[in-house]
């Protein structure tokens, strides 16, 4: 469940694409990464239960080899084949701690074989596991509790939200600045990458609950593309509004996601409507 979610949204985010300089020094690619040990066995467990996101992820052109995922307190790299168990790595981490647990970075490479990091800075939900857990139960149970509490307590009851944040939280993509990195992604990506990949610094993705509607919940948010400083030194940005009833622990019942598009101040066109059709 929340493998999947994430894995729909890097997945929608980067094929998208945008561009920038890492804002801290990345690591060096690593050569030696933990295998067949606890950590390994736990991601396998959790991927065979929820979703394996390499393969996820790879199915949109992203194959990820290698990450790392650089624990901020105490401070520790974790090095893994892949991207998912760098991810799960940082949510059990996240998990424990209301602070960002740490960054992971992936490598992907150009046409001459050199490696170029992606860095991930991604800050699940906040309140732990008793509020991860409840707001899980919610979003499982959707029909069969909009149904009860219609028939007690009436609609209003029914149609209120319970929790207060995007089961995926919040993320942060910062990609390599080098164009022959760029060339590859862009290759992988569609219309929005070759329109904006040149241009932008840096991704950030977020939603909040903002409605119940027969007791789907309606999720607003933004995907925020900040572009490179002009010389003279203002800033540009590109927002994405999205709304989404899309339920990330029921990802079989229908769901939309819906945008418009806003640069500096002007006014909105129209994104294309994806739907479930969307899943990676």
């Amino acid at each position: 469940m929340r493998m999947k979610a994430l894995a729909i949204i890097i997945a929608t985010t980067l094929g998208l694409q945008a561009a920038s300089p890492a804002w801290a020094e990345a690591p060096a690619v690593p050569t030696t990464m933990k295998v067949g040990k606890l950590d390994a066995f736990a991601y396998w467990f959790a991927k065979k239960l929820v979703l394996d996101i390499d393969a996820a992820l790879k199915g949109q052109g992203i194959d990820s080899k290698v990450c790392t995922f650089r624990q901020g307190d105490p401070a520790q790299d974790f090095s893994y084949p892949g991207l998912g168990q760098c991810l799960y790595k940082d949510f059990m981490k996240s998990m424990k701690t209301e602070q960002l647990a740490g960054t992971v970075y992936t490598w992907i490479q150009d046409k001459q074989g050199r490696y170029h990091p992606i860095e991930i800075q991604w800050r699940p939900p906040h309140g732990g596991w008793g509020k991860l857990i409840s707001q899980v139960i919610e979003m499982r149970l959707e029909k069969p509790l909009y149904a009860i509490r219609n028939f007690i307590w009436g609609e209003e009851s029914a149609e209120k939200i319970r929790y207060d944040e995007f089961l995926v939280g919040d993320l942060k993509i910062i990609l390599p600045e080098d164009p022959e990195a760029l060339a590859v992604l862009a290759a992988r990506g569609g219309v929005w990458a070759k329109n904006y990949l040149a241009k932008v610094n840096s991704i950030d993705v977020h939603f909040a609950p903002t409605a119940n509607e027969q007791g789907k919940v309606v999720y607003d948010g933004a995907l925020i593309m900040n572009q490179h400083p002009a010389e003279d030194g203002s800033v540009e940005s590109v927002k994405v509004a999205l709304r989404t009833n899309v339920n990330v622990v029921v990802l079989k019942r229908p769901f939309y996601l819906k945008g418009k598009i806003r640069q500096n101040g002007a006014s909105e066109d129209p994104v294309p409507v994806l739907g479930s059709e969307a899943l990676p």
